[in-house]
């Protein structure tokens, strides 16, 4: 029998967990304060992974997981009230676009667009989109197009 203590995460885990997430390495080493390089040997398996860097994953994953749930609650409510109809999902191209809105979360447009895309998969028919930060709309004033003609949007946040 060995004594084998294995790590919380393997390099492996941490990237693929990191991708999956929408994060950049260079967006999770500035949050946590490290190096670039100090995370390419974590996830080479040359340097341990430290428990920080594990639970900061989890509280993203977390988010995700909430941010996901609640848009494609809100995105099925919609689809349901509007048969037949386009209903756009709007993200962000930029992070300084992001950080600009109400209730930023703190993460990358990255990461919002990837809980937009999932949103995309569990509810059929919905449209992803680049937000025109020029514009102010909510699910209350939302536009709809019958499905094949020009697409109108609501807010995805």
């Amino acid at each position: 029998m060995s004594n084998l203590i294995l790590p919380a995460m393997t390099g492996a885990e941490m990237q693929a967990t990191r991708e999956f997430l929408g994060l950049t390495r260079g967006w999770l080493a500035a949050d946590l304060q490290i190096s670039e390089r100090r995370m390419m040997r974590m996830e080479a398996d040359k340097e341990r992974i430290p428990d920080a860097l594990v639970a900061r994953l989890d509280e993203v994953a977390v988010a995700a997981k909430e941010e996901v749930t609640e848009m494609t609650a809100r995105y099925r409510r919609e689809a349901k009230r509007n048969p037949g109809m386009d209903i756009l999902v709007r993200t962000y191209k930029a992070d300084e676009d992001y950080a600009a809105t109400a209730g930023w979360p703190g993460f990358p447009a990255k990461w919002h667009r990837m809980c937009c895309a999932r949103v995309c998969e569990a509810v059929p028919g919905l449209v992803l989109t680049y937000r025109d930060t020029e514009e102010t709309h909510s699910i209350s004033d939302a536009l709809y197009a019958p499905k094949g003609e020009k697409a109108h949007y609501i807010a995805a946040v």
